[in-house]
């Protein structure tokens, strides 16, 4: 590749591919765009994919109601009436209990014991009088805003699986990041709300027939449509800062090959840690331990194929109890409107883990022992069923926000400030924990910093002090 472009983005997930497409649609660049994906597919994390007939994602993904409407209509467009709306149907286990998701007040009164009640009730009447210092961390900042009660039998034990850390170790940030109802009186508030207003958020979502996937399957379709350059199979192994305006973009293929081109601008959506080793000798010392220091968590998803028309009416359960391995169950064939195929259906189970860690380094079927062990714990018993079974490892899922990242994240923030021509955006390159519907938004509003081929950071900068704001919709 010899050939200049105008824009160069990093990865094709819904971030990359909505960028590209809104900058082709905005005529703004003086060159082509490209995009460069090392997988074959696109989509990253919100890919889909099809084994022994049934459509699978990446995880339980959803669209949120709360998507710009802007954005909405022209997915509808791009999806052909394939994206359909659809109520939610959830269950969280809880003291070894089912109860709803969306939360009912009822449900909850009539499925948990009297004394976990009483306890929440206890909690929320003594607020008014709870004072205390500012919180240190996610365990502090939970336990003043919701009480001991819903802390140590729900959130503490969940983030102990999600993120492998003791609440206490975890940053206030991800309190503020990844739970809405942070307040007695805000998850009250949303219950009354989701009770009241047909489509409120956490009420029901969109889906896609044929797997989430499909949206940026859809959006790379008409990327190239437009002349847009879609590079599969190709690593970014660098990058260089031209003399000029712009920079060179190195390229390594999975066939061994190596190329290059330069670009005036380069849009990364890559995770941090991949863009620090494509930017090598770019980051100084300083800025390269913040780096370091960002990590993430990774997914084991164990896919069973069952012999079954449907396996429970529910979209998802969720397990936030550490007695079982997996945090969430869901069967995508429950999220789609279609019926098909008939009497086969698939659930993808998700459990956390860390590359290298005992969950990590189990065999296939190790984990798929595990797996319907666990399931029989939790009266979901799927012995006799299983005719089929997979195993996919995602090293790099939810960011890690352990004590003092925010440090980190500023460091790393400021340095990646100081590259002219050199944007990060999405859920990865920010490090941030945040919905599809976000990062969607945020590749319109980054697109839109571009005029006559040059971008405007500081517009960037206010539109990314917003995005940094978004709090994560289960």
């Amino acid at each position: 590749m010899s050939r200049r472009y105008g824009a160069a983005i990093l990865g094709a997930g819904p971030a990359g591919l909505y960028l590209a497409l809104s900058l082709l649609r905005s005529r703004e660049l003086d060159g082509p765009a490209i995009v460069i994906e090392r997988e074959s597919f696109v989509g990253g994390l919100a890919s889909s994919f099809v084994h022994e007939g049934l459509s699978f994602d990446l995880g339980s993904h959803r669209l949120h109601p709360s998507i710009a409407p802007h954005i909405l209509a022209d997915l509808e467009v791009l999806l052909d009436g394939g994206l359909v709306y659809r109520p939610r149907n959830g269950r969280i286990r809880l003291l070894g209990r089912y109860v709803s998701f969306p939360i009912s007040l009822g449900n909850m009164a009539r499925r948990l014991p009297a004394r976990f009640v009483a306890g929440v009730m206890r909690d929320a009447l003594a607020k008014p009088w709870r004072k205390g210092e500012a919180p240190s961390s996610f365990a502090d900042a939970l336990r003043q805003g919701l009480g001991p009660t819903i802390c140590e039998s729900f959130y503490f034990p969940y983030a102990r699986k999600l993120w492998g850390l003791e609440p206490n170790r975890i940053a206030v940030l991800q309190a503020e990041k990844r739970v809405s109802g942070r307040t007695i009186g805000r998850i009250l508030k949303r219950i009354v709300v989701a009770r009241t207003r047909p489509g409120a958020p956490g009420t029901g979502f969109y889906y896609p027939d044929g797997g989430f996937g499909r949206i940026s399957a859809s959006i790379a379709a008409e990327v190239e449509r437009l002349g847009g350059k879609i590079e599969r199979d190709t690593t970014v192994a660098g990058l260089r800062r031209l003399r000029e305006d712009g920079w060179r973009v190195g390229l390594e293929t999975t066939d061994g090959g190596a190329a290059s081109f330069d670009a005036g601008l380069v849009f990364s959506t890559l995770p941090v840690s991949a863009l620090a080793r494509a930017l090598g000798g770019e980051v100084p010392i300083a800025a390269r331990a913040a780096f370091d220091g960002l990590r993430y968590r990774g997914m084991l998803l164990v896919y069973l194929v069952l012999d079954v028309d449907r396996f429970t009416p529910f979209d998802a359960h969720y397990f936030p109890s550490e007695d079982v391995v997996f945090s969430r169950l869901s069967e995508p064939k429950n999220y789609a409107a279609s019926p098909l195929p008939p009497g086969r259906t698939g659930l993808c189970v998700e459990i956390p883990a860390t590359p290298g860690d005992e969950l990590w380094n189990l065999e296939g079927h190790e984990l798929v022992d595990r797996v319907l062990t666990d399931l029989r714990k939790v009266a979901l018993p799927a012995d006799g069923h299983v005719v089929g079974s997979l195993v996919r490892r995602l090293p790099s899922v939810y960011p890690v926000y352990d004590l003092g990242v925010e440090r980190r994240m500023s460091e790393v923030e400021s340095f990646l400030d100081t590259l002219p021509y050199l944007v990060s955006l999405g859920r990865q390159a920010l490090f941030l924990h945040d919905n599809t519907h976000h990062t969607l938004e945020a590749a319109w509003l980054a697109a839109s910093c571009v005029r006559a081929a040059r971008f405007d950071h500081e517009r960037w900068r206010s539109h990314r002090a917003r995005i940094q704001g978004n709090v994560v919709e289960d």
